[in-house]
């Protein structure tokens, strides 16, 4: 079955503004091809936590570096590829994470600072894959509709 919206790309600064930017984009798309709000705005937020963590650990706030953003929307999931040339991250980054936010402490606050994206991206995804290849780190994120 051909994909309901086809495969777009976007290439964004790694600037923390150009976020914001981004996920408005994906969010037009996403409703351009029928994507109910709620999915959206999962992956709205996925998506602002992963490009977030590319420019704070790929790029380590290095605003000349780019960031490539793939999606293809089908009948039955959201693809989202997110691609940089920064530090490369372990492949197994989401095999070590504990999913959910199981027994939360009563005051957020006391929560880890660092790894609390990590854990609303898995919470919210349905697949997760990272790949290294021709210099390029890949983060692949497939949400079933």
């Amino acid at each position: 079955m051909p994909p309901k919206h086809p495969m777009t790309e976007t290439i964004i600064k790694s600037q923390p503004e150009n976020v914001a930017r981004l996920c408005e984009k994906f969010r037009n798309e996403a409703v351009k091809a029928g994507i109910s709000e709620v999915v959206a705005m999962e992956l709205e937020l996925a998506i602002s936590e992963a490009v977030t963590n590319v420019i704070e650990h790929a790029y380590q706030w290095d605003e000349t570096q780019y960031i490539k953003f793939i999606i293809s929307i089908s009948n039955q999931s959201v693809t989202i590829e997110i691609k940089d040339q920064g530090k490369p991250i372990a492949a197994d980054l989401f095999s070590d994470i504990e999913p959910g936010f199981d027994n939360p402490p009563d005051d957020v606050g006391l929560l880890a600072e660092s790894g609390r994206g990590l854990k609303i991206i898995q919470s919210l995804i349905d697949e997760i894959k990272i790949s290294h290849e021709n210099g390029w780190n890949t983060l692949r994120l497939v949400k079933n509709l």
